[in-house]
């Protein structure tokens, strides 16, 4: 529940947004700054699928 997360969402919205949800929550979302890591191990995944290393 962080700002980045909120702000992907709303902005890759071509026509509409509609937001559901409390507005403490969205609130604690806008305040929340922290820069939290995502570790998808896409990279790995995509040397699987490509059969060749990066």
């Amino acid at each position: 529940m962080t700002r980045n997360l909120l702000y992907t969402a709303v902005t890759r919205a071509r026509r509409l947004v509609v937001v559901v949800g409390r507005e403490l929550c969205m609130r604690q979302m806008v305040d929340n700054n922290r820069i939290v890591r995502r570790y998808s191990a896409l990279k790995q995944q995509l040397v699987l699928l490509g059969g060749g290393e990066t």
